[in-house]
């Protein structure tokens, strides 16, 4: 854990003109990978912990019925199968996690204050003195302003005295960034670890708060550089819901055959992002255009998806045994991300 989180904040801090000098995703994923080779044939259930292998087992199924649908039955292509799917892949091999100590408290914790250091030198330096707007130090900070949330929202019980001004660095770290759904995780985050109890303090946390959400309705209003089309999160809205209209209940339930190409009139109007277009390299693209991973899982996987992965997490945070209040945030904060970007599934890589 150290050299890989170690080797890759180098890589990224002295990687001044963009993200990082290697694909951190890739490493990342691979580092997810390896583990959780070693938690399944390492880790044995208890009597408690069997539902989660059945989970996983469901979810296995649910991805080899689609993989044969969409690549044997409809010829499509294999990588945008397993990016549409990636999700659910990681997911099952999640759920093998339970009660296993993959990372111990020290060195998440000491990984975190690593983390916060590169993310506040970088992002201080890209943008103070370089003019560099959204700068990263892994990939877009839309993607890894989720992880250090969760990583302090998993450790706030364990910071001590360093508590309140960790969250004050995070908190320069994310409007340093440029990001709003940055900063709404930050509101949430907040509300989490600091609104837990009703106390004579709680007048100022909200004050604080208020504050914090002035914030990111400024960072907003900033971001806004015409009207509201000139946002291209609501373009790919538009092009949902025109994706849609033709849909009966079961497609609202179920989402599209696995896995259906998006209407070319779709493509044509996201040319832009034609990076993310189909790998078989025909033109064609599918939902992952559409950035926002709510969008993508809906037209995928239908609401019932959607549900699935909010219930999942939840059942396996609970049985963790974190508050109500903390899985609440953790929730919120991949929700926040995923209106914009693909969170859940970056969520699942790190």
């Amino acid at each position: 854990m150290y050299p890989t989180f170690g080797l890759l904040s180098i890589l990224g801090l002295s990687k001044l003109d963009g993200f990082n000098h290697v694909n951190a995703t890739i490493i990342l994923e691979g580092l997810f990978l390896f583990l959780s080779f070693i938690t399944i044939f390492s880790n044995k259930f208890k009597k408690q912990e069997q539902n989660f292998l059945i989970i996983s087992i469901l979810l296995i199924s649910y991805i080899s019925i689609s993989g044969i649908l969409a690549i044997v039955v409809q010829e499509r292509n294999l990588l945008d199968f397993l990016r549409e799917y990636k999700a659910f892949v990681y997911l099952s091999l999640i759920c093998f996690y339970i009660k296993h100590d993959v990372f111990t408290c020290k060195v998440t914790k000491n990984i975190f204050y690593l983390l916060l250091i590169v993310f506040l030198l970088k992002y201080t330096v890209a943008i103070l003195f370089l003019g560099i707007s959204r700068p990263g130090v892994f990939t877009e900070n839309n993607f890894e302003l989720s992880l250090l949330c969760l990583m302090y929202l998993a450790l706030s019980d364990h910071l001590g005295k360093y508590k309140s001004f960790t969250f004050i660095i995070l908190t320069i770290i994310v409007i340093l960034s440029g990001s709003r759904s940055g900063m709404a995780s930050l509101c949430f985050l907040y509300v989490g670890t600091y609104l837990t109890k009703l106390d004579l303090k709680l007048a100022l946390k909200l004050g604080l708060l208020s504050i914090l959400a002035i914030l990111s309705v400024s960072l907003f209003i900033d971001r806004l550089t015409g009207d509201i089309s000139s946002i291209d999160r609501f373009r790919f809205l538009l092009v949902f819901i025109d994706e849609i209209q033709p849909w009966g209940l079961v497609n609202y339930l179920l989402g599209t055959m696995p896995i259906t190409p998006l209407h070319p009139y779709s493509c044509d109007t996201l040319s832009y992002y034609d990076a993310l277009n189909s790998f078989s390299g025909d033109g064609s693209c599918y939902p992952v255009i559409l950035h926002s991973y709510i969008l993508r899982v809906i037209l995928v996987h239908g609401l019932i998806g959607l549900l699935a992965l909010l219930i999942i997490y939840w059942s396996l945070l609970s049985y963790l045994r974190l508050s109500k209040i903390k899985i609440f945030t953790f929730v919120m904060i991949a929700l926040c991300s995923a209106i914009s970007v693909s969170s859940i599934k970056f969520i699942d890589e790190t």
